[in-house]
């Protein structure tokens, strides 16, 4: 996850020069917030992408899915995010899963399911403080499905899973780094998103 974010700025850093804050519609304020996240002015880059948000804006769904990864981002490196991947303070409530779309299609097929040649993936993401999976967090790290295909829809299907918010030990809704586990396993689809970590004190 950190080196997937690491590669994010650093393209950011190379995509352009300085320009001014002030944008006239949402693909200008992507470019002055890419310009601002370049400089290390997380602040007045969030106002930016916010604006972008903002249905006044009229902005294409890729210009909000953009404005939403990058304030992912910049959450990430102004340390807004918890990663609860492996260990969790005490006393943070994690993100529970509301519901997951259905495969698009991709039925598993019942032989599969009993010879058990389905298995089980590993991944990790991002849920904001609104209880959205961040675009483009989505991150595997380990499969043995077999069917990639369905490796694939399941992936999907999780960045468009909705939680309800993690929220910290001051109630505060907070966004965290999570991981999850997904497959078929003695005939049956199982999920276990988040997986519980071991707590840390705070």
């Amino acid at each position: 996850m950190s080196g997937r974010l690491c590669a994010a700025l650093l393209t950011l850093a190379a995509s352009g020069t300085l320009q001014p804050v002030a944008g006239q519609n949402a693909n200008d304020r992507l470019a002055a917030a890419r310009a601002q996240l370049h400089a290390m002015q997380f602040d007045s880059a969030a106002v930016l992408l916010r604006g972008t948000l903002d249905a006044s804006d009229h902005a294409e769904p890729e210009e909000q899915a953009e404005a939403l990864q990058l304030l992912g981002v910049i959450a990430f490196y102004k340390g807004e995010v918890v990663d609860c991947t492996r260990t969790c303070p005490e006393g943070l409530v994690l993100p529970s899963l509301m519901g997951l779309e259905a495969l698009e299609g991709l039925i598993p097929d019942r032989f599969e399911l009993q010879h058990h040649r389905y298995g089980m993936m590993t991944f990790d993401l991002m849920v904001d403080a609104a209880g959205n999976v961040v675009p483009e967090s989505v991150h595997l790290v380990a499969s043995n499905l077999e069917m990639k295909p369905l490796e694939q829809a399941l992936l999907r299907g999780m960045e468009r899973a909705l939680f309800t918010p993690a929220r910290g030990p001051n109630g505060a809704r907070v966004s965290v780094i999570v991981r999850g586990k997904l497959g078929f396993r003695n005939d049956r689809f199982e999920e276990e998103v988040p997986v519980v970590p071991r707590r840390r004190p705070r």
